[in-house]
């Protein structure tokens, strides 16, 4: 639910964020499941080092840009999204999980 959430949330507050979008959800253990719109490409992880410097001053101005935008979001509570849209809200996400392979990026 939170990640469901999060995805409306972003689209809604930030149109200008690209997100995919999701067409079903379940969050039902444990067969919980997201069918969202499949985006091709590939992660930055493995594109970076084939960039010139040119194209990684605008990826590392794209990304700064959409942390600006999010940042710029303000909510009442600190929590997770959970429920209808964000109404309800729930645990924070352990910092553990939040970082868990950013260093081998």
């Amino acid at each position: 639910m939170n990640e469901v959430n999060c995805i409306s949330m972003i689209s809604s507050r930030c149109p200008d964020i690209p997100v995919p979008e999701v067409y079903a959800f379940s969050s039902d253990v444990p067969d919980s499941f997201i069918v969202q719109e499949y985006i091709d490409g590939n992660p930055l992880s493995s594109s970076w080092n084939g960039y010139t410097e040119g194209e990684k001053r605008q990826v590392a101005q794209q990304i700064a840009d959409i942390i600006v935008n999010m940042g710029e979001i303000c909510f009442d509570q600190i929590g997770s999204f959970t429920g209808d849209a964000g109404a309800l809200l729930g645990p924070t996400v352990e910092g553990s999980k939040l970082f868990k392979g950013r260093v081998v990026f």
